[in-house]
Parts: structure tokens; C-alpha cells; sequence
């Protein structure tokens, strides 16, 4: 992934060509932008979960941690309240996990 301050820059950068056009055209960005990397983070996790625990490609289980983190922040921040379903389940596992953990 790429470190969160390029991602900020080159979504300022779109956004700068999309208020160029109009004011619709950037909140239309900042909304469809909010959704993508939501679903794109959704796939990353399904991705490497997929080749660390079925196809024994363990190295791919490292990056999962971070997935998770930036899936939590944009539900909480750019999402917030978009996505409750989502939001509940994220928690379930969340509590899940660290119950979990609690047991070992």
C-alpha cells in the first residue's frame, strides 16, 4: 500500500482537476473515492487471507494487521455512518479476536 501522506497528495491532486470541472464533480470524487478504498481494502484482506491461510503463502499473513488498521480508520473517518452493517461485523470480529487472544 502505498504510505498514507502519497495517497493524501495524489487525492489532492485529483481533486484539485475535479473542482477545475465543477463543485459537483468534487463531492461525487470524495464520496465515490471514500467507497472505492473501502472496497479495496475489503479485497486486500480477502486476497491475502485467502494465499496466507489456504494456499500456505504465510508471508502474505503479515500484511493483513495494516489492511485491517486502514479498513478500521475508514470506516470510522471518511465512512462513518455509510456503512452500519459493515461497521457491526468489523467490531464482531474485532471483539472476537481479542477475546481470542485473551484465551491463549
Amino acid at each position: 500500500a502505498l504510505p498514507a501522506a502519497v495517497q493524501e497528495r495524489l487525492a489532492g491532486f485529483y481533486r484539485m482537476l475535479a473542482a477545475r470541472c465543477s463543485m459537483d464533480g468534487l463531492a461525487r470524487f470524495r464520496e465515490n473515492y471514500a467507497a472505492v478504498r473501502l472496497c479495496r481494502n475489503l479485497q486486500i484482506l480477502g486476497a491475502y487471507a485467502n494465499l496466507g491461510a489456504r494456499k500456505g503463502k504465510r508471508q502474505f499473513l503479515r500484511f493483513v494487521p495494516r489492511a485491517w488498521m486502514e479498513l478500521r480508520r475508514w470506516l470510522a473517518g471518511p465512512c462513518r455512518g455509510r456503512y452500519p452493517r459493515l461497521c457491526r461485523w468489523v467490531q464482531w470480529v474485532q471483539r472476537d479476536a481479542q477475546l481470542s487472544r485473551k484465551v491463549r
